[in-house]
This record gives C-alpha cells, structure tokens and sequence, in this order.
C-alpha cells in the first residue's frame, strides 16, 4: 500500500476509525448519524519514532529457536482460535432504531412528546453521554431482534451499564439534572425496560425509570431554548402516568398530572393527544374511586347517593369524548376498506372489512379513545347498575329507574368500539404472519389495505398505501413493517386484559364468541411477529389452557405499556 501522507480526516472519524469525506466545515457522513463532527483543527504531536529495525532484527536473530514438537495430538489441535461472532455495529443500529422508530410516522400534531424529541436532542450530545449510549443499548437490543440474535440483550449489558454510571454523573449535577437529555435518558431507559420485559422472560415490568422521571419535572431548566423539550417530554410522562393509573387501578400522582390543566404553550401546542390524555386521567380517577368506594361497603342512602354521582360523573366523561371525537381533524379519520374491491385478500382482515388511517401513531391514539369508552362501559355496567338492580330502592332514589332504564345505552357503543379496534389490524400487519426480520423491508409480496385512486376522496390525496401527500410509499410501509406489531399488541393486550380481569367476564358476555376468538388470533400473530413463539410457550406453561396463557401473557404486557 503506497503511503499518501497524513491522514485529512476529522477528528471524529480518527477516532471510529472508519473513512471521512472530508467535508467543510462539518463531515457529513457525522452529521448523518447525528454524531458531533470533531472538525479537523487537530494538533500534530510533538514527537517523532526512531527506527529501531535494525536492532529488532538483531535480538531476532539471536534468540533461540523452539524445538518443533512431533506430538501428533499437538499437531490435530489447530493452531488458530475461531473468530467470535462480530457484535452489531452501532452505526448500523443507531441509525436503524432511529429511522423506524423516531422518525417514520411521527410528526408533531399527533406527537406523544417521546419520539420526536429523541433525534433533535440526541445530535446536540456528545458521543458518550449518557443518552447516547442508553440510545445505543435500545437501537443494540432492537436490532438484534429484527436480525434473530438470540444474545442481543447479553450485547448491550456492558453499554447498558456505561449508561447508567453516565447518568448518575448527571443526576449528581445540579444543571445537568434539568437539561432535556437528562430527562430523555430517563424516559428512554424506561421504553428499554419495556422492551425488555415484553420479549424477554415473562418478568413484570419495572416503573423506576418512570417514577424517576417524575421526581426531575420540579428540576427541569425553565430556559426559553429547552421550554418546548420539556413541555412535550411533560405530556409524555402524563401519557404514561395516566395510563399505568388505570391499569394499577389508582389514582394518578399528583406531581404526574398537576400540570395537565396548564395553558397551551405557544411553541409547544396541544393537539388531540394531549386533549385526550387529560381525559383519560378522568377515566383513571372514576375508576380508582369507584372501586375505593365499594371497598368500604356502602349500604342504604350511602350506596345510593354514591352510585348516582359516579354515575353522572361517568355521563359526563362520556359527552367529553364523544366532544373529542367531533374536534379530531378530518384526515385523522378512519376509511372503511372492503375486501371485495379494496384491497388484497391475503390481507386478513375483520369480517372481510379494515379501517386505514395517516400512520400507525395515529391509529393508535383513536384505539387509545375507544378503549377509554370501553373502560367507562365497564365501570358503569359491572360497578354502578348491578348493585342498582340488586338493592332496596328508597324515596331517595327516585332517579335510580332512570338510570336503569338509560343503562343500555353503553351496549349500544360497546360492540363499535370493539370492532372498529379490530378493524384496524389489517392496517397495523397486513398480510404478515411469520417472524420479522430485515427482509421484510425488501419483501415484495408484503403488502397493506389501501385506497384505490377511484375511491379516493377530493380534499384527500393519497398515494398507495399512504394518506398524506408529503409522505411517499415506501416510507409509509417501511414504518408500518416496523412499528405496526408494536401497535397492534398495546390494543389487542389491553381488550384481552379489560375483557378476562376484574369482572369482565361480563363484558365479555356481551361480545359474540367469533369476535373474542379472532381477538386471540390476532394477539398471538403479533407476539409471533415479534419474535414471541406464544403457541410454542403455552404448550410447556403450567397453566390450565392455552386461553388462559394467552389471557395472562395480555394482561402482563397490558401492565407493562
């Protein structure tokens, strides 16, 4: 190899020994992976080598040989070791993670504050800080699952601990406490850990990383540069918040949900995500009282009076969303598919019928909406009209028939509410069923429900599989090849969970025995597309069937979300 003279590269690249374009003032090959380019202001040293060759071959000469050995077991062991399987390239990985993950279907008015504010954050740190490397833990741990690495957990261990030790240097300094990274390590470490209780073991789900989150908001850097960071990271803790409330059945924290009622701020505006979060907390709120409520055992006028005001409290939860499903923007809506004439029929899909939204985000904020109205349902009719039609009626329930009498109207919601969320699983899988890998984003006979152009509405203009015009093909189906299963298990886990637990039987009662079975069906497709062999796991489970392995495995990642 003829020598060309010093290297030109920056700084960074040196250092991860791969090749630079050279770019001025930044290389560009650091800005695509959002790396800080360390320039090329670098310093010569100060010191030169001297050539000792002749004297290396001196002391060469005169050592003495070794004696060739004629051990003929000696000579069967080979003399070479084999070469470990090469680790995953953080290059490779971080890029990955946040190409699928953080950027594909995600924009600002539909954000959960989470994603979006990961890239933007993530290109400002340096190469080890600690939201660097907890972001190479998760792009590590994903793309390991997507590649069939069966030890892509015992791979990241060693940065996963670099991490934390990054981050309790942080937490130990007053200003690093408040900035966005610090807060965003936090929230990430606590999506790893989610992620690794739903594909790793069958472990319940750790919260520190949340409640950790929490304790930093009164911390948080009130700078006008950082304001919109952590209004949106805010938001993204109560989403969280609320919903780990209703499915431990408390109420929300106070420091959690305190800022919910707080003006919009100007840089960082609501949108129908963060409405409907403030009404879930409501949700979260009946449901830990109700149950508090029936606790103390309530009998005569107390039980009476108590059941009507959760009762009107329920009636008026139930007007603020039917009020959030009027205000949502018209191309957030659902279009109604038929396998007939819409789209292939590869594709299973519910009752020859799907529903196709803008982008798996999207979907699953109107699944979060109608799991809400199936909660409320559940707690009217299993905890406020059963006791009703059970107990002595005096003067001073005069109003109790009324609200018998008013009791079928959660039925009539109920089943849309349950078939508009399967509905929308075509969406999220398509016709996908085997294990995912990275082939699939090359796999031409994937395919998703779509619009045809003869069916396309005017003010709409859709491309293929996609409903917005900014956003092409391929980029729409690459973010639903990536994300649609993860979406798909939060709804599908948590129907599962609302329907087996805490009197829900009854729920389920009203439900056809069809639409249950084909709930189930879908729920194990999508642990199988994650790499989750549930069918294989329920055969050796000391359980009673596989139904209620199934039933149990939702509840336990419904708890985990």
């Amino acid at each position: 190899m003829v020598y060309r003279g010093r290297s030109g590269a920056c700084s960074t690249c040196k250092q991860r020994h791969v090749k630079c374009d050279q770019a001025k003032p930044h290389c560009r090959f650091c800005l695509r992976l959002g790396l800080v380019c360390g320039g090329y202001q670098v310093h010569s040293p100060k010191f030169k080598f001297r050539d000792q060759t002749v004297k290396l071959l001196g002391q060469t000469q005169s050592a003495p040989r070794r004696k060739r050995t004629t051990d003929p077991q000696h000579d069967a062991i080979p003399t070479s070791t084999p070469t470990p399987r090469p680790m995953i390239d953080l290059d490779t990985a971080v890029p990955f993670f946040l190409m699928h993950f953080a950027d594909m279907g995600r924009d600002f008015g539909s954000t959960g504050g989470f994603f979006e504010m990961l890239i933007p954050v993530y290109r400002s740190q340096p190469q080890h800080s600690a939201l660097s490397l907890t972001l190479s833990v998760v792009s590590l741990d994903m793309l390991g699952l997507w590649r069939h690495d069966t030890g892509r957990f015992q791979s990241s261990r060693k940065v996963y601990a670099q991490a934390i030790e990054r981050l309790r240097v942080s937490l130990d300094d007053p200003v690093e406490r408040g900035k966005p990274a610090t807060m965003l390590t936090v929230l990430l470490l606590q999506f790893h850990e989610r992620l690794a209780a739903v594909l790793h073991g069958r472990r319940p789900v750790s919260f520190t990383h949340h409640d950790g989150a929490i304790s930093l908001l009164p911390f948080a850097d009130s700078g006008e540069l950082n304001k919109r960071i952590h209004t949106y990271m805010q938001r993204h803790i109560v989403h969280n918040e609320v919903i780990i409330s209703i499915h431990q059945k408390k109420l929300p924290q106070p420091l959690g949900c305190s800022r919910l009622g707080e003006p919009s701020s100007v840089t960082a505006p609501e949108n129908p995500n963060s409405e409907l979060d403030i009404i879930c907390a409501s949700v979260a709120e009946l449901q830990a009282n109700v149950l508090h409520f029936f606790t103390q055992g309530p009998t005569g006028h107390a039980l009476s009076r108590g059941l009507k005001s959760y009762w009107a409290e329920a009636h008026l939860i139930e007007d603020r969303l039917l009020a959030w499903e009027r205000g949502v923007p018209q191309d957030w809506r659902p279009l109604t598919l038929n396998a007939a004439h819409d789209f292939d029929v590869s594709i299973p899909s519910y009752r020859s019928t799907c529903d196709i939204y803008p982008s798996c985000q999207i979907a699953s904020i109107w699944n979060l909406w109608r799991l809400q109205r199936l909660l409320l349902n559940k707690i009217r009719l299993v905890y406020l009209c059963t006791p009703l039609e059970h107990t002595e009626i005096d003067s001073e329930s005069d109003h109790t028939t009324a609200y018998l009498s008013s009791s079928t109207r959660p039925l009539n919601t109920l089943h849309g509410d349950v078939e508009s969320i399967c509905r929308s699983i075509p969406f999220y899988l398509g016709n996908r069923t085997g294990v995912s890998s990275l082939a699939d984003f090359s796999d031409s006979t994937i395919v998703f429900p779509s619009l045809p152009p003869s069916n396309r509405p005017h003010d709409l203009s859709l491309d293929s599989t996609c409903m917005r015009q900014d956003v092409s093909r391929d980029k729409h189906q690459r973010h639903l090849i990536a994300q649609g299963p993860w979406h798909a298990m939060d709804p599908l886990s948590q129907l599962l969970s609302l329907l087996s637990e805490d009197h829900g039987q009854s729920l389920a009662s009203m439900i056809e025995r069809e639409t249950k079975a084909w709930i189930q069906q879908q729920f194990v497709r999508v642990m199988i597309l994650l790499g989750n062999h549930i069918e294989e796991a329920s055969q050796s489970a000391m359980c009673g069937s596989k139904q209620e392995f199934i039933h149990s495995t939702a509840k336990r990642i419904a708890q985990s979300s």
